[in-house]
């Protein structure tokens, strides 16, 4: 027997070497970011920075339908994938840009009415950033679907090249608009380049993995042959509040700072928070790999395979601990390289940045397995993890350090929180199996 069966199973299978190139795209995608960073905090303002981190903070929270429906997507496009049924998938996708065009366009009106209202909340200089962010809103549905019918059909090596063009245009387009305008409203319309470009090609890389084509007439004969005893307006539901629920508690708190902390503060804070959060994207990596597996199992009623509960730990917490250690002892030297000088005055504190992220991470993490299991209980744990950072915010925000702790305990409960949950399930599906077999 080998010594080690569980490592060498997980170091030989399809999850780890997916996972291996999707970090390492996700690696590439950072450092493409760390040079868009790099060159825009040198030619703007402390506090400028900090607007340009709280308009990118705004569009992943009111990217939430996007969040929820990329979830949706996978957990269904998942399930044909491990049945090899493109028809199903080809039918899916038709369905899915029926059922979205109201909400799109419902949501674009209500962002442009609440554009003075957010201009307000985080004392932006001018309302043109929001109008960049409305717009790559917009298109994000699109570029949701197609991206995620890839992820579903495990197409992580499309994604992976995806996700470098997508960044390479937001570096190229945001160093040429901070070098003419030097604000961050301008600086934030780059993000909508980037989604012209992921749209363009998760568009066309997608449609030649199902066999979309012009011609195509979409029916529903997927949910008669995979999905005939569920609702899918409850799940989608479901889902909907779950990836708020994410969303909310990865981009809440510069938000937060935003509002109740000083220009400069917030700056400081976003550009900390950016360096600490790598951890966070590169996690996120495998999370995003363990996920169709983890929902095709959760469909069948099986729990996760244990192989990639495993790996994906792993991953995690070696890559967490790594980048700790380097923020803790060469703090300063990373700031530098980053953002420059101006911002060493906080450089001690981010240390604490990526442990917030490593805790998020793991709530992250535990969530989706929650998710793919059809525990949707999870919804309330991350709703009291949301409502516990709005009030700790308000209660503990004297400085940088103070309200970064108080983040970073918040995320490390709601871990154990979920955590005891999913173990909790586990033995009840446990219990049910042994008395089935009785």
């Amino acid at each position: 027997m080998p010594k080690y069966p569980l490592f060498k199973e997980f170091a030989r299978s399809k999850f780890a070497k997916d996972s291996l190139l999707y970090v390492a795209s996700s690696l590439v995608v950072g450092f493409l970011g760390y040079l868009f960073n790099f060159f825009v905090s040198r030619k703007i303002s402390v506090a400028q920075y900090g607007e340009l981190q709280s308009l990118f903070a705004i569009l992943s929270i009111f990217g939430v339908y996007s969040a929820a429906l990329g979830y949706f997507i996978v957990k269904h496009v998942s399930v044909f994938s491990a049945h090899e049924d493109k028809e199903a998938s080809r039918d899916f996708t038709g369905y899915l840009f029926r059922k979205t065009k109201k909400p799109v366009f419902l949501g674009l009106v209500v962002f442009i009415l609440l554009i003075p209202f957010l201009s307000r909340l985080l004392h932006l200089s001018d309302s043109v950033g929001l109008i960049a962010i409305g717009i790559t809103i917009f298109i994000s549905f699109p570029l949701v679907i197609y991206g995620e019918i890839l992820r579903g059909w495990n197409k992580f090596f499309v994604l992976a090249f995806i996700s470098i063009i997508s960044a390479i245009a937001k570096l190229v387009s945001g160093a040429g608009l901070a070098i003419i305008f030097q604000k961050a409203s301008a600086i934030s319309f780059s993000i909508f380049v980037a989604a012209i470009f992921g749209l363009f090609l998760s568009r066309f890389f997608s449609r030649k993995t199902i066999g979309i084509s012009r011609e195509q007439k979409s029916f529903q004969n997927w949910k008669e042959k995979y999905f005939p005893e569920r609702n899918i307006r409850k799940t989608a539901i479901q889902i909907f509040i779950f990836s708020a629920g994410i969303i909310l508690i990865s981009n809440l708190d510069i938000i937060i700072v935003k509002n109740l902390m000083s220009p400069d503060t917030a700056g400081y804070y976003g550009a900390l928070a950016l360096v600490g959060k790598i951890i966070l994207i590169i996690n996120l990596a495998v999370v995003a790999v363990m996920l169709p597996g983890a929902c095709a199992d959760g469909y069948l009623g099986k729990r996760p395979s244990s192989k990639h509960i495993f790996g994906a730990y792993s991953l995690v917490i070696v890559s967490s601990l790594v980048l700790i250690l380097l923020y803790s002892f060469l703090s300063s030297f990373v700031v530098n390289l980053f953002f420059g000088s101006k911002y060493l005055l906080q450089a001690h504190n981010l240390w604490l940045f990526g442990l917030m992220s490593f805790f998020l991470s793991l709530v992250t993490l535990e969530a989706n397995l929650a998710f793919a299991k059809h525990e949707f209980r999870v919804v309330y744990y991350l709703m009291a993890i949301v409502i516990a950072m709005v009030l700790g915010g308000a209660g503990f925000h004297a400085n940088l350090r103070e309200i970064v702790v108080v983040f970073s305990a918040i995320f490390l409960l709601g871990y154990f929180a979920i955590l005891s949950l999913n173990l909790s399930r586990n033995g009840e599906n446990k219990n049910l199996s042994v008395a089935a077999g009785a």
